[in-house]
């Protein structure tokens, strides 16, 4: 079995779409690498936000809005591997 990476923090981002104004909410995980995200600060300040794709689920629209995001915790079972 393969080797699975150490997650270092889990966030849900919420968004919402430009063209249908649905609301839809997405769950990050956070592999534990140089200048990882650990707090909502981190995560909405680093490059890893932008690179994350967004495709509205109603109207496949590829622009959105984020409008929250929070930290969820880890699962014990999950502290280490994702």
């Amino acid at each position: 079995m393969g080797e699975h990476p150490v997650l270092v923090a889990r966030f849900s981002l919420h968004t919402r779409c430009h063209n249908c104004r649905r609301l839809m909410v997405m769950s990050v995980d956070v592999p534990d690498e140089e200048d990882a995200p650990t707090t909502v600060d981190d995560l909405v300040e680093s490059a890893l936000i932008l690179r994350l794709p967004f495709s509205c689920s109603g109207c496949q629209h590829n622009i959105g809005t984020l409008v929250a995001v929070k930290k969820l915790p880890l699962p014990a079972q999950e502290a280490c591997y994702a």
